[in-house]
């Protein structure tokens, strides 16, 4: 019997999610009522007070189940470190990164709207605070003077998956697989060279083309 309640508690919560992802494609977030989340759903509004208090709960929940999923793409619980490696390992992750993106490519578009980064880049960063272990991202404990601040180390690497995350559901062109070796290549090779500190050659006239290099 409670194996039944639950599967018709998840059942129910299913239908108010896809209910109120689907009021976002074609309704803007703040013009979205819990009646229409209900009509949708086709349940009363007092089913879904059982379960949500308000829709930005819901929202939370959506999202937050979202980047879990998404940042399980970097955790395998038996994958073993191999010294000198890792190449492999990240452009696998990398791939699962961008396959769950674009499977759910179509709500993602309007779940993660930039209108709406406000509400959901804190949990993103929960999220990845919250998997740290399994990210293997060290603790906030014990800072010492030489460590990156914690929170500087969280932003970037949440900073870093919007990037990924906005490049990928605004592009066409690019397969799976290609879209892995781009960031794959920017992660290993180009980012490293983003910031140049040494003087660039003085300019010579006679180097005519310096100016497109």
């Amino acid at each position: 019997m409670t194996e039944k309640l639950d599967l018709r508690v998840e059942r129910t919560q299913k239908t108010i999610q896809r209910a109120f992802i689907d009021l976002l494609h074609i309704t803007p977030y703040p013009n979205i009522y819990i009646k229409d989340i209900a009509e949708k759903a086709m349940i009363n509004r007092k089913t879904f007070y059982t379960y949500y208090d308000n829709k930005d709960i819901l929202y939370d929940e959506i999202i937050s189940l979202f980047f879990e999923r998404l940042c399980s793409t970097f955790i395998y619980e038996k994958q073993v470190p191999t010294h000198g490696g890792g190449r492999e390992d990240l452009s696998s992750d990398v791939y699962q990164f961008l396959a769950l993106l674009e499977a759910e490519k179509e709500d993602l578009f309007y779940l993660l709207h930039p209108t709406l980064n406000p509400l959901w880049f804190p949990l993103l960063e929960s999220t990845i605070i919250m998997k740290k272990n399994e990210l293997h991202i060290r603790s906030s404990k014990k800072e010492s003077a030489e460590d990156i601040p914690f929170k500087l180390y969280i932003d970037t690497i949440s900073s870093l998956f919007v990037i990924w995350i906005y490049w990928w559901l605004s592009q066409e062109e690019y397969t799976l697989e290609q879209g892995t070796k781009h960031l794959c290549r920017m992660m290993n090779k180009t980012m490293p060279n983003i910031f140049r500190y040494s003087k660039p050659p003085l300019y010579n006239e006679k180097d005519e083309d310096y100016c497109t290099q």
